[in-house]
C-alpha cells in the first residue's frame, strides 16, 4: 500500500540527508555539501556527497543517487516500507495507520491501472495485428524503430475516428 505524501514529506522535513548517511559514512562540511568516502565502493578518495538543501546523495564512483530513502534501502537492504518504518522511528514519528480510507483509494488506483494496462494492450495489438494500420508500422519504420522495440514500448495505434472510446 502507498504511503501518503504528507507522511513521507513530514520524514524527510525532520531528517536530514547528511544525518541519515552520516550513521553509515564519516562526512566532513565541504561548501554546501558534504563529501565522504563512498559506502558503495572501497576507495581511498572520497568520491560520496550529500546535498541536504536538494535532498540527495550521489556517488560518483559507482553512480547511486538518491534520497534518504533509497540510501537505507540500499545500505540496510530494506523494502522501501520497511525503510519507511525505520526512518519514521527515527524521526521520532508514529508509524503511519493505514484506514479503510487508505485501503479505498488502494483499490480504485489498481481498478485504473487495470484498466489503462488493458487499454494500451488492445491498442498496441492492434497496431501488430490489425492490416489496416500498415500507415502506422510503415512510420514507425521510417522512424527506426523495429518491431522488438514497440513491443518493449507496448507502442499502440488509434485511429481518430475510434468508437472503441
Amino acid at each position: 500500500m502507498k504511503y501518503p505524501k504528507e507522511y513521507l514529506d513530514e520524514i524527510k522535513t525532520r531528517l536530514k540527508v547528511s544525518t541519515v548517511v552520516s550513521k553509515t559514512v564519516s562526512l566532513k562540511k565541504r561548501g554546501k555539501e558534504f563529501v565522504g568516502l563512498s559506502p558503495f565502493k572501497n576507495e581511498k578518495t572520497p568520491s560520496f556527497t550529500v546535498n541536504d538543501e536538494k535532498e540527495f546523495y550521489h556517488c560518483f564512483a559507482t553512480s547511486e543517487h538518491g534520497n534518504i530513502f533509497d540510501f537505507v534501502m540500499k545500505i540496510q537492504n530494506l523494502k522501501f516500507g520497511e525503510a519507511v518504518k525505520h526512518l519514521a522511528q527515527l524521526a521520532g514519528m508514529q508509524p503511519y495507520m493505514f484506514s479503510k480510507q487508505d485501503e479505498e483509494r488502494e483499490k480504485k488506483w489498481k481498478e485504473y491501472q487495470s484498466i489503462f494496462s488493458q487499454y494500451v494492450d488492445f491498442y498496441h495489438n492492434e497496431l501488430l495485428k490489425n492490416e489496416g494500420y500498415s500507415i502506422a508500422r510503415d512510420y514507425l519504420k521510417n522512424r527506426s524503430l523495429n518491431k522488438d522495440e514497440v513491443k518493449k514500448f507496448k507502442i499502440g495505434y488509434i485511429e481518430k475516428k475510434s468508437k472503441f472510446l
